[in-house]
């Protein structure tokens, strides 16, 4: 079992500069830590880039409960040619994390972007690292006009 968290997603169109479409947008997560939404995950758009050892770990992330298969999704309201994703992953290092550092949570993980109500993801990203994703993780591998909603 594992605990998802995410501190901050950004998915970029392909306009002219580039823009987060993510933000404030509609999000759901499997489950939130403590059941009591301060963990909620509509925290990963809320545009809040700073460090939780800045902002306090409880003000600007996402977290699910313990589980076998946790996941966060966001609804962008339309379809999107994507450009790249950008995941700001937690940056602490805390006993209760795997090895004492917290962005080790998030090795391993499954990037998928879905268009329209087709259940087939149009892109799969595999997070291949080893041991540590690291803190800013970006996604650019996205095949030019991969549309994603």
């Amino acid at each position: 079992d594992k605990v998802l968290s995410l501190a901050e997603v950004e998915v970029f169109g392909t306009s002219t500069p580039l823009y987060n479409v993510a933000l404030y947008k509609s999000t759901a997560q499997s489950s939130v830590r403590n059941d009591d939404g301060s963990f909620g995950a509509y925290k990963a758009v809320d545009g809040d880039l700073r460090p939780e050892s800045v902002a306090g770990g409880n003000n600007n992330l996402s977290i699910t409960k313990l589980e076998s298969n946790p996941w966060w999704e966001v609804s962008l309201s339309s379809s999107v040619v994507v450009d790249s994703v950008k995941i700001y992953n937690r940056y602490l290092l805390h006993s209760a994390c795997p090895g004492g550092i917290c962005s080790r949570r998030l090795r391993g993980f499954r990037l998928e972007i879905f268009n329209g109500d087709d259940a087939n993801a149009v892109f799969t990203y595999n997070d291949p690292s080893p041991v540590d994703p690291g803190h800013i993780i970006p996604i650019t591998t996205v095949p030019s006009g991969t549309i994603g909603d």
